[in-house]
């Protein structure tokens, strides 16, 4: 049958219908699914929603515990595994915890609010007081004095800790729930693991395999529950409800080395030279994890992958944008980063902080400026000891800002003498001020050293053995002058005067005709008695020429200057020259009414002798002649009354040509006239000098200068004690014979330098450049000793006078059979800024030459703190010396007490000043425009690029607006970072001499003592600077790091640098820290081997033997400080610290590594990263082991302490101290210095 078209139709609608149903059922539950995922992501975002809240929460709690405990000045971080003493603390993940500190002793005089007012005893007072309180404390037994406030970690925020008023800490924290010792577990050992633990209780890992590949660097926080109240959670608990829980980190970024430094530029090379621009990371191993116990290979280390020249470096702000500088070398920058999560930031920055008084430091590019008042150039560095009347100069000769200031405006020309430019010799000045009963120095001398001045004697007939002729003593004058600056000296003319301060008589004797070797001489023979006391009577005592120095002395060159011709010695005159030629027979004639011919002199043809005059009290037999000698263990009847004595003692000084001041009859640099005090004009002045090896005879044969001892048959058996003691008692200086027109002189006195003679590290403890070198009741000279001997060899010195100068040696000794040229010393290229604390250490400062040569950046045991080495000061009532000048009566540890003034207190900026600046910044303003790099590009400008420059010049504000790009933390754990920082002059390719000479070797870190010294050569240890290898470069860091570990914290820089004044056991112990600074002590840690810095079996010296590998002779001084000790660097005497010629230039010193890093190093750290988790559980399928995590977040912040307060309406530079009681005060004591956030990113699972 036929279908109709309807019946079609019908069945299409049919089929619509169904379909349309279809998509009716099909669009619902869709809508139904879609409804349904919506509501799962809006759960899961209010999931992740809340989490993060509960992260960003762990990050507010976080900086808010960084804010209390690490905002104000006076705190100090570390990383928990300073507190290994013994292993690196590597093994656990609790060894990154970040800690905070203060500082246990009171800061502060007694009473006084002025911080830097302490007296020495009341700084070591403080000090035992609080080491004797604090015996169980394990930072004390390392003789540190920092207190732990708290480790800043999740879970510790209920510990609580007491602020003085001053903001400072002297109580430690309490109920610290959680510390670096507690176990812990890593459980699965991912961010997602949720079963990690410390001290058993739940944690999170917040540093994980995709931040660093070994475990040791995981970082694992304990885990905070978040809860509500019960009574508002549904279900019934009777408990409150855990929601959630956080976690939170805080790394110190401070403790890293910044990888994101260029390498200087042509132009900046020698400033970098000086003090580095930048962090070598290409010095940091690679390959290996922290703690690695790998023998050190180059291979390891990052090396070519690190540019340090490329354009990209300035772009880099973060570690993992480094491996974008080297996609050649991605890979490896990668593994590296990764090894190195620790050590490397691209972020850090120091602000320029007081730690251990607090308030900002103040600039010294602006408080040494020509033009500065403040302080006073009559002011201390360091406050001394009050004075009494047992102890009435307790502040004589102290180093003072007058001198520290002339210094740092002294410029060294580029020329040399050929030019006509050298160093102008000038007298220190000094100045009387009403608070002191002496003058104070208020500025440094520029000049040579006298490193010999010797008289020479012999009676003579001048015109000939002939009556009617006279008879003269002939003095024999010869000074050697040393330069040992690294720019050469002008000429000059200079006046030396010698004289033997106690009794000195000689007695001439003559008989006519030949005599017998028996001849028994009798006291008619005597001529003549004169007293060597007086060279111009009693008073005008010293024998005095001038020193016509015409053509200059060369950097490093020691001339000798003999008289230019023969003639008479007029008395109040020194117009007798001497000039630099060698004349060995020239001599002065003294006034003599001694006529050949008229008696009692006899006719010509005569015999004479001449030897001491003793007093005839003291002589039994005397019908002979008075000759005898001090002094004779054997002889009972010595007494106080003699002729001859004082342990051979001499003095002598080198001053200007003056004229109108009155005669020298002292050993003061001053006198008073007319009731003011009046300088004598004098470069140096040494007295009381005496041979160090004693009971001795005044010509005896201790120090290698035999006596002319008499034969048996010239004295009458009876005439000694014994037979043997012929001729050691008692001697002849001038032996029997005719008097001669012209000879070598028969016996001598003299003042030397003793350079490697010495009975100590000469330039390590004394200043060969010392105003003023003596023995006083406290301290002893060793570097130079006076004697008088008679004559067996002319000259007593070796000189060379083949050339066009007449030359002998410096450093290795004044009888080296080669002739060496030392320089020890410099003013500052007047092409180069003041770049650092550490330059600071060529000052000249103080009076005494009992002070190390180099008294800032170093800090060793000074000899005279005898059985109390955790003392800074001694006084002469404490002590007594029977030939001592009474003038000095007290004995400070200058560079403990420089250290401690200059490192915290101030900084260098580099901004162009006068007289701080270079020669062409000479003459700048207040308002001139500063550059806009600083010559220290690493000062980085802070806040308002539109400051003023001259309130960028004033020295109270300048640190506000700077901070310092990479500092280092001084706690810094981080041998790579240590590494790094100390390899900053890598790659430099400078040569500071511009000889062109060296190579490659310039590519290597150096270390100089010197802005320009005068040699690339390490042929000698007197000159040139230091390279050092890879592997002395990383060996350096790890013993620094180790000595961290034994020492720190550190609360402040001058704590660093400084020895300790305490140690753990019984001075002396091996390797005690009471001994020197940290940074020496890891210099001398390796003494020998490829890693060795200063290598005690490596020949470095053209004239074997190696000065640096002899040690000191067995000492027999009756005091634990210089029995191998403080004298020899450590309990035994060892090659090379040891050695009297520590210090060298080619001994790199601890002040040289300061010069150079020192900018570039801060007490404490002030940039954090801020590593936060939050979860959210769902609270009712949790429990309290097996948690329901339905939210988890991680999130990263780079938090920066700026010199703002917390509360703004104080400015940042101004001393809180100073300000009445008010909020803000308050406010800004306890919380010290804004934290602001520089950085936040939200992390993943995939990113921890």
């Amino acid at each position: 049958m036929q279908l109709s078209a309807k019946t079609h139709s019908k069945g299409f609608a049919l089929i619509i219908t169904i379909t349309l149903l279809a998509f009716l059922v099909l669009l619902l539950v869709s809508l139904a699914s879609l409804t349904r995922v919506e509501t799962q992501v809006a759960s899961n975002n209010q999931n992740i929603a809340q989490a993060r809240q509960n992260a960003l929460m762990a990050l507010n709690i976080a900086i808010g515990q960084l804010q209390k405990h690490a905002g104000p000045d006076q705190r100090t971080t570390a990383r928990s595994d300073i507190a290994d003493t013994t292993t690196p603390a590597y093994t656990t993940p609790s060894g990154r915890w970040t800690g905070a500190f203060g500082n246990g002793v009171p800061v502060g005089g007694f009473g006084n609010p002025n911080k830097y007012d302490e007296t020495p005893t009341e700084i070591q007072t403080n000090l035992a007081n609080y080491y004797a309180a604090n015996t169980g404390d394990p930072y004390v037994t390392k003789g540190s004095q920092a207190r732990l406030l708290n480790w800043l970690v999740s879970g510790n925020e209920t510990t609580t800790f007491v602020a003085a008023t001053s903001g400072q800490i002297t109580t430690k924290g309490t109920g610290i729930t959680f510390t670096p010792t507690d176990p812990v577990v890593l459980g699965g050992g991912t961010a997602l693991a949720t079963d990690a633990k410390v001290k058993n209780l739940p944690a999170r890992i917040l540093v994980g395999p995709n931040s660093v590949i070994d475990s040791r660097d995981y970082v694992v926080a304990p885990l905070v529950d978040v809860s509500v109240p019960k009574d508002i959670v549904p279900g019934g608990s009777a408990t409150d409800v855990a929601v959630g829980a956080y976690a939170w980190w805080i790394g110190d970024e401070g403790t890293k080395a910044r990888i994101n430094l260029p390498k200087p530029s042509a132009a900046q090379a020698p400033l970098s030279f000086v003090s580095t621009q930048r962090t070598a990371i290409e010095l940091i191993d690679g390959k290996n994890p922290a703690g690695s116990t790998a023998a050190f290979t180059t291979a390891d280390l990052i090396g070519s992958a690190y540019d340090p020249a490329s354009n990209m470096l300035k772009e880099v702000l973060n570690t993992n944008q480094l491996l974008l500088i080297n996609p050649v070398n991605m890979a490896a920058l990668n593994t590296a980063v990764k090894y190195r999560f620790h050590d490397l930031t691209g972020t850090s920055l120091s602000l320029l902080s007081d730690t251990y008084a607090g308030g900002l430091k103040k600039d010294l590019s602006a408080v040494l400026a020509t033009g500065a008042t403040t302080p006073a150039d009559t002011a201390f560095l360091f406050t001394p000891e009050p004075s009494t009347p047992s102890d009435p100069s307790n502040e004589y000769g102290l180093p003072t800002w007058g001198q520290l200031r002339s210094f740092a405006q002294t410029w060294a020309p580029i020329g040399d003498l050929t030019s006509n430019q050298g160093l102008t010799p000038r007298v220190p000045t000094m100045t009387k001020i009403p608070a002191y009963s002496r003058p104070v120095p208020t500025n440094v001398g520029i000049s040579p050293i006298m490193s010999y001045a010797l008289l020479g004697f012999r009676y003579l007939a001048p015109e000939g053995d002939a009556n009617g002729q006279r008879i003269a003593l002939g003095v024999y004058p010869m000074v050697v002058l040393w330069n040992p600056y690294t720019t050469d000296m002008l000429p000059a003319k200079y006046e030396v005067g010698i004289q033997r301060p106690e009794y000195s008589q000689v007695e001439l004797q003559g008989h006519a005709g030949s005599v017998a070797t028996n001849f028994a001489w009798s006291s008619s023979d005597v001529l003549e008695v004169k007293d060597l006391r007086y060279g111009n009577g009693s008073g005008d005592p010293y024998f005095r020429f001038i020193i016509d120095n015409t053509g200059g002395i060369p950097a490093g060159k020691s001339l000798v200057f003999t008289l230019d011709s023969s003639g008479n010695y007029t008395p109040a005159s020194s117009s007798l020259v001497l000039t630099n030629e060698f004349n060995p027979l020239n001599c002065a004639y003294l006034p003599s009414s001694l006529i050949i011919g008229n008696p009692p002199v006899p006719a010509a043809g005569g015999t004479y002798r001449v030897g001491v005059n003793g007093n005839g009290s003291r002589n039994t037999y005397v019908s002979k002649p008075t000759m005898v000698t001090y002094f004779s263990s054997l002889d009972p009847t010595y007494g106080t009354n003699f002729n001859w004595g004082g342990n051979g003692s001499q003095q002598a000084y080198l001053g200007a040509v003056t004229t109108g001041l009155a005669k020298p009859t002292g050993n003061t640099p001053f006198y008073t006239a007319s009731g003011n005090v009046v300088s004598r004009q004098w470069y140096q002045v040494m007295s009381w000098l005496t041979p160090t090896s004693y009971p001795h005879a005044p010509f005896g044969p201790n120090l290698g200068f035999p006596s002319d001892p008499l034969a048996q048959t010239q004295l009458n058996a009876s005439d000694a004690p014994t037979p043997a003691d012929i001729g050691k008692w008692r001697g002849l200086l001038q032996s029997p014979g005719q008097l001669s027109p012209a000879d070598n002189p028969a016996w001598r006195m003299h003042v030397k330098a003793r350079f490697k003679d010495s009975d100590s590290r000469w330039i390590a403890q004394n200043n060969p450049r010392g105003f003023t070198t003596t023995n006083t009741k406290i301290s002893s000279i060793s570097n130079f000793t006076g004697a008088d001997y008679v004559v067996t060899t002319w000259p007593p010195i070796n000189l060379d006078d083949t050339g066009s100068l007449v030359i002998t040696s410096s450093g290795d000794s004044l009888r080296s059979t080669t002739m060496v040229d030392s320089t020890l010393f410099e003013f500052r290229p007047e092409t180069l800024p003041l770049l650092a604390i550490g330059q600071l250490q060529h000052a000249n400062l103080g009076w005494f030459a009992a002070s190390s040569s180099y008294s800032i950046g170093n800090s060793i045991g000074a000899t005279p703190f005898s059985g109390v080495p955790g003392s800074v000061v001694r006084l002469a009532s404490t002590n007594s010396s029977a030939y001592a000048d009474g003038t000095y009566t007290a004995f400070y540890d200058q560079s403990w007490l420089n250290n401690r003034a200059l490192w915290d207190r101030y900084f260098v900026s580099t901004i162009p000043n006068r007289g701080t600046g270079t020669l062409a910044e000479a003459s700048i303003t207040p308002g001139t425009a500063l550059p806009l790099v600083l010559p220290n590009p690493r000062h980085v400008l802070y806040g308002d690029s539109t400051v003023a420059p001259a309130t960028m010049r004033d020295a109270d504000k300048a640190a506000a607006h700077l901070l310092i790009a990479g500092g280092l933390n001084i706690n810094s754990t981080s041998e790579q970072a240590w590494r790094a920082v100390l390899g900053g002059n890598n790659q430099l390719s400078y040569d500071p001499t511009g000889a062109n000479t060296g190579g490659t070797a310039h590519n290597k870190a150096v270390f100089s003592r010197f802005s320009k010294p005068t040699t690339n050569s390490t042929a000698s240890v007197w000159q040139g600077y230091r390279r050092l290898s890879d592997e002395q470069i990383a060996r350096f860091a790890k013993n620094i790091v180790e000595e961290i570990r034994r020492r720190g914290p550190f609360v402040s820089l001058g704590d660093f640098v400084n020895r300790r004044l305490s140690d753990n056991g019984a001075f002396p112990l091996t390797n005690d820290k009471r001994l020197k600074g940290t940074l020496q002590a890891a210099l001398d840690a390796t003494p020998t081997g490829a890693e060795a810095i200063n290598d005690g079996t490596v020949a470095t010296a053209p004239n074997p033997p190696n000065p640096l590998n002899t040690p000191l002779v067995s000492l027999t001084y009756p005091n634990a400080f210089a029995t191998g000790s403080a004298l020899a660097g450590a309990p035994t005497t060892t090659a090379p610290y040891s050695s009297v010629a520590a210090f060298a230039p080619q001994y790199l010193t601890q002040a040289d590594v300061l010069s150079a890093i020192g900018n570039n190093l801060s007490a404490r750290s002030d940039t954090f990263v801020v590593r936060t988790y939050g979860e959210v559980r769902d609270h009712l399928n949790s429990t309290s082991t097996s948690p329901v995590i339905t939210g988890r977040a991680w999130c990263e912040a780079v938090v920066q302490r700026i010199p703002d307060y917390v509360d703004p309406s104080i400015n940042p530079e101004v001393s809180l101290e100073s300000l009445p009681t008010s909020t803000a005060k308050t406010t800004n004591l306890k919380f010290g210095r804004k934290f602001k956030i520089i950085s936040f990113r939200w992390l993943s699972s995939n990113d921890i």
